[in-house]
């Protein structure tokens, strides 16, 4: 039987709690075997640095711990957020739809604790040893080694790409918000982080950074190359689609529409896609290109 929603919300608040006193004491237990003690630690001109708010909130903490000990402490903090998500999953399991706050809360404590186990692991690494392990562990750095690993990137552009797509990852990790402006405000987020990637790497490694968006790109470029095309129609193709998904968006986050008003503004802006997509490609792209190539545009 499903739990009565004023039932729901102090469940919910007790696992948030739960999570965020476990949260502090870990981070305390975890400073004290590293060896983190800010208060005494002396510079190597034997001086003691300044404190956290002093040094910002970017700086690292000073790590005593030898390497091997460091390895032990990461193979801890992952072992016991791995126990966590365990804990939650079953938890999620087991209540079903009358987990509270359903799926998206789920997700959200996912989430959290992904962002919270980075943090512990940044309280007992090195920033080097730390953004190494970003690289070959978090949702960016695996984006970034799978499309740029094999090709021409240099180690400084990598890394760039790394942290455009990190501080993307980390606005959006807590949002599952699917309103029409929440999903403005992502997609705007998300083509100004391409937007500055396609900046820091140019076009040529772009389009290898594109595949990872999906299939869609590549297939604009297979069609381009069997067409006999410019070189750059894939790409004036990709920001037309991306041009239209957010005007697509801007119609539907709007409040001032009607139902009617907001269907007429939806066929007048796919009415200019069609004749910016004809531009592009020539008047018989509707003939040769199929679903993989104009799939994203409704036809009515």
């Amino acid at each position: 039987m499903t739990r009565p929603a004023a039932l729901r919300i102090p469940l919910l608040v007790t696992l948030a709690g739960g999570l965020v006193v476990w949260y502090w004491w870990r981070r305390g237990s975890l400073e004290t075997e590293a060896g983190v003690n800010r208060s005494t630690e002396e510079t190597p001109n034997g001086t003691r640095p300044m404190d956290g708010r002093s040094r910002g909130r970017d700086s690292a903490p000073p790590i005593r711990s030898t390497a091997a000990e460091r390895a032990a402490l990461v193979a801890r903090i992952k072992r016991d957020y791995e126990e966590m998500l365990e804990r939650f999953s079953a938890e999620f399991g087991a209540a079903g739809k009358s987990f509270p706050g359903g799926l998206n809360a789920y997700l959200r404590q996912l989430a959290l604790l992904d962002r919270e186990k980075w943090k512990d692991l940044a309280s007992v690494l090195p920033s080097a040893e730390l953004e190494k392990l970003q690289m070959a562990e978090t949702h960016a750095g695996k984006l970034v080694q799978q499309w740029l690993g094999k090709t021409g990137a240099t180690e400084d552009q990598k890394q760039a790409v790394f942290q455009l797509q990190r501080a993307f990852d980390d606005q959006f990790a807590l949002t599952f918000d699917l309103s029409p402006p929440a999903l403005l405000e992502r997609e705007r987020a998300r083509q100004e982080t391409q937007s500055r990637i396609r900046e820091t790497i140019g076009d040529e490694l772009f389009g290898a950074w594109l595949r990872g968006e999906g299939a869609d790109y590549a297939n604009f470029a297979a069609y381009a190359a069997h067409q006999g095309l410019p070189p750059e129609t894939a790409m004036n193709l990709w920001r037309t689609k991306n041009d239209f998904i957010l005007r697509r968006l801007e119609n539907a986050a709007r409040s001032d529409l009607a139902l009617e008003q907001l269907n007429a503004a939806q066929a007048a802006l796919r009415r200019q896609t069609e004749a910016r997509v004809l531009a592009i490609l020539g008047p018989g792209a509707t003939l040769t290109a199929g679903s993989d190539v104009l799939g994203w545009m409704p036809r009515k």
